[in-house]
Protein backbone atom coordinates (compact mmCIF):
# COMPACT_ATOMS: atom_id res chain seq x y z
CA UNK A 1 0.00 0.00 0.00
CA UNK A 2 1.55 3.28 -1.09
CA UNK A 3 0.97 6.43 0.94
CA UNK A 4 2.17 9.95 0.21
CA UNK A 5 5.11 10.58 2.51
CA UNK A 6 4.69 14.00 4.10
CA UNK A 7 7.67 16.30 3.92
CA UNK A 8 9.05 14.74 0.75
CA UNK A 9 6.70 15.57 -2.13
CA UNK A 10 6.88 12.93 -4.77
CA UNK A 11 8.28 10.39 -2.28
CA UNK A 12 6.47 7.14 -1.74
CA UNK A 13 6.47 5.07 1.41
CA UNK A 14 6.01 1.37 0.84
CA UNK A 15 6.56 -1.27 3.52
CA UNK A 16 8.12 1.33 5.85
CA UNK A 17 10.84 2.13 3.31
CA UNK A 18 10.75 5.64 1.85
CA UNK A 19 11.89 5.78 -1.76
CA UNK A 20 12.18 8.93 -3.89
CA UNK A 21 9.84 9.15 -6.87
CA UNK A 22 11.85 8.23 -9.97
CA UNK A 23 9.70 10.46 -12.21
CA UNK A 24 10.39 13.57 -10.16
CA UNK A 25 12.79 16.11 -11.61
CA UNK A 26 14.48 16.20 -8.17
CA UNK A 27 15.07 12.44 -8.11
CA UNK A 28 18.87 12.68 -8.44
CA UNK A 29 19.15 15.20 -5.62
CA UNK A 30 16.87 13.20 -3.34
CA UNK A 31 18.73 9.95 -3.99
CA UNK A 32 22.09 11.63 -3.39
CA UNK A 33 20.72 13.00 -0.11
CA UNK A 34 19.52 9.50 0.85
CA UNK A 35 23.00 8.04 0.22
CA UNK A 36 24.77 10.81 2.19
CA UNK A 37 22.28 10.49 5.04
CA UNK A 38 22.78 6.72 5.11
CA UNK A 39 26.58 7.01 5.15
CA UNK A 40 26.44 9.48 8.06
CA UNK A 41 24.08 7.22 10.01
CA UNK A 42 26.36 4.22 9.51
CA UNK A 43 29.38 6.29 10.49
CA UNK A 44 27.69 7.43 13.72
CA UNK A 45 26.30 4.00 14.62
CA UNK A 46 28.14 2.64 17.64
CA UNK A 47 27.55 -1.07 17.36
CA UNK A 48 28.00 -3.51 14.52
CA UNK A 49 24.41 -4.65 15.05
CA UNK A 50 23.10 -1.15 14.38
CA UNK A 51 25.37 -0.76 11.35
CA UNK A 52 24.07 -4.01 9.86
CA UNK A 53 20.50 -2.94 10.59
CA UNK A 54 21.07 0.37 8.76
CA UNK A 55 22.74 -1.44 5.85
CA UNK A 56 19.75 -3.80 5.54
CA UNK A 57 17.28 -0.90 5.52
CA UNK A 58 19.27 0.86 2.81
CA UNK A 59 19.52 -2.38 0.82
CA UNK A 60 15.71 -2.56 0.93
CA UNK A 61 15.57 1.00 -0.40
CA UNK A 62 17.88 0.05 -3.26
CA UNK A 63 15.68 -2.91 -4.17
CA UNK A 64 12.52 -0.78 -4.05
CA UNK A 65 14.15 1.88 -6.20
CA UNK A 66 15.27 -0.71 -8.76
CA UNK A 67 11.70 -2.06 -8.85
CA UNK A 68 10.38 1.47 -9.46
CA UNK A 69 12.79 1.91 -12.38
CA UNK A 70 11.69 -1.41 -13.90
CA UNK A 71 8.02 -0.42 -13.51
CA UNK A 72 8.84 2.88 -15.18
CA UNK A 73 9.76 1.07 -18.42
CA UNK A 74 6.06 0.44 -19.04
CA UNK A 75 4.88 4.01 -18.52
CA UNK A 76 7.87 6.15 -19.52
CA UNK A 77 10.45 4.22 -21.56
CA UNK A 78 12.59 7.29 -22.30
CA UNK A 79 13.10 8.08 -18.63
CA UNK A 80 13.64 4.40 -17.86
CA UNK A 81 16.42 4.34 -20.45
CA UNK A 82 18.06 7.37 -18.80
CA UNK A 83 17.79 5.72 -15.40
CA UNK A 84 19.18 2.42 -16.70
CA UNK A 85 22.68 3.47 -15.59
CA UNK A 86 21.33 4.28 -12.13
CA UNK A 87 19.74 0.81 -11.98
CA UNK A 88 23.05 -0.83 -12.90
CA UNK A 89 24.88 1.16 -10.20
CA UNK A 90 22.16 0.21 -7.70
CA UNK A 91 22.68 -3.46 -8.49
CA UNK A 92 26.46 -3.20 -8.05
CA UNK A 93 26.16 -1.25 -4.80
CA UNK A 94 23.50 -3.64 -3.52
CA UNK A 95 25.80 -6.62 -4.11
CA UNK A 96 28.69 -4.82 -2.36
CA UNK A 97 26.43 -3.94 0.56
CA UNK A 98 25.32 -7.57 0.97
CA UNK A 99 28.97 -8.69 0.91
CA UNK A 100 29.75 -6.18 3.70
CA UNK A 101 26.86 -7.51 5.74
CA UNK A 102 28.11 -11.08 5.29
CA UNK A 103 31.61 -10.02 6.39
CA UNK A 104 30.21 -8.37 9.52
CA UNK A 105 28.18 -11.47 10.35
CA UNK A 106 31.30 -13.64 10.02
CA UNK A 107 33.16 -11.17 12.25
CA UNK A 108 30.38 -11.45 14.88
CA UNK A 109 30.57 -15.22 14.83
CA UNK A 110 34.34 -15.16 15.25
CA UNK A 111 34.05 -12.65 18.08
CA UNK A 112 31.40 -14.75 19.82
CA UNK A 113 33.55 -17.86 19.54
CA UNK A 114 36.58 -15.99 20.86
CA UNK A 115 34.61 -14.52 23.76
CA UNK A 116 33.12 -17.92 24.57
CA UNK A 117 36.61 -19.44 24.66
CA UNK A 118 37.92 -16.63 26.87
CA UNK A 119 34.99 -16.94 29.28
CA UNK A 120 35.40 -20.71 29.51
CA UNK A 121 39.12 -20.22 30.21
CA UNK A 122 38.41 -17.69 32.97
CA UNK A 123 35.79 -19.92 34.55
CA UNK A 124 38.24 -22.83 34.51
CA UNK A 125 40.95 -20.67 36.15
CA UNK A 126 38.53 -19.64 38.90
CA UNK A 127 37.58 -23.28 39.54
CA UNK A 128 41.24 -24.31 39.71
CA UNK A 129 42.01 -21.51 42.20
CA UNK A 130 39.05 -22.55 44.31
CA UNK A 131 40.23 -26.16 44.34
CA UNK A 132 43.76 -25.10 45.33
CA UNK A 133 42.37 -22.99 48.19
CA UNK A 134 40.24 -25.92 49.39
CA UNK A 135 43.24 -28.26 49.31
CA UNK A 136 45.36 -25.75 51.27
CA UNK A 137 42.60 -25.27 53.81
CA UNK A 138 42.18 -29.03 54.31
CA UNK A 139 45.94 -29.48 54.65
CA UNK A 140 46.23 -26.78 57.28
CA UNK A 141 43.20 -27.99 59.23
CA UNK A 142 44.56 -31.54 59.09
CA UNK A 143 47.78 -30.32 60.79
CA UNK A 144 45.79 -29.03 63.75
CA UNK A 145 45.87 -25.36 62.74
CA UNK A 146 42.63 -23.45 63.22
CA UNK A 147 41.71 -21.18 60.31
CA UNK A 148 39.42 -18.19 60.69
CA UNK A 149 38.19 -16.18 57.75
CA UNK A 150 37.76 -12.51 58.64
CA UNK A 151 37.02 -11.54 55.07
CA UNK A 152 36.59 -13.68 51.99
CA UNK A 153 40.02 -14.36 50.56
CA UNK A 154 41.87 -13.45 53.80
CA UNK A 155 43.05 -16.35 55.93
CA UNK A 156 44.26 -15.86 59.52
CA UNK A 157 45.99 -18.71 61.27
CA UNK A 158 46.39 -19.16 65.02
Amino acid sequence: MAVLFLGLPGGVRANDVAVPDVESRWFGVRWAFERVSHNIQVLLARTDEKKVELELVFAEKEVKLAEKIVELEETNPELAEKLGEVAEKLEIKHDERLEKIDERIVKWQEREEKMGGKLEGKIEQIRERKEVMEVKTETLEGDGVKIQNAKPGVVRMR
